[in-house]
């Protein structure tokens, strides 16, 4: 979805500020105490960081509010009890790794 709405070479403002909106439901789903919930979410934000140009997404900081909850929930999910939740952290971890966009930010 991410990369649908981002054209890479000449990224229309509307479509960035949409792509924002779907980051902040997605981190709202994987604060959930809910189990299915919050794995199911921290998968959808693994896909969503492995897509997404990160420099436009975080306004080429790696500070901004939207990557400090990011950080804060995948701590968070890394010690949940459930290997569900903690497993789909480590997906987000690696997913963000490999996005070529990471080394620009």
């Amino acid at each position: 979805m991410a990369t649908h709405l981002l054209n890479k070479s000449n990224p229309d403002k509307s479509n960035v500020q949409k792509v924002k909106q779907l980051l902040q439901v997605i981190l709202n789903f994987a604060k959930s105490d809910r189990l299915k919930t919050a794995a199911n979410a921290l998968r959808a934000l693994g896909f969503f960081l492995a897509e997404a140009d990160l420099v436009l997404v975080f306004d080429t900081s790696a500070q901004s509010d939207e990557a400090r909850q990011i950080r804060q929930i995948v701590q968070n999910q890394l010690a949940h009890k459930s290997p569900k939740v903690s497993w789909n952290a480590c997906i987000v971890i690696a997913k963000t790794i490999k996005n070529e966009s990471l080394a620009r930010c």
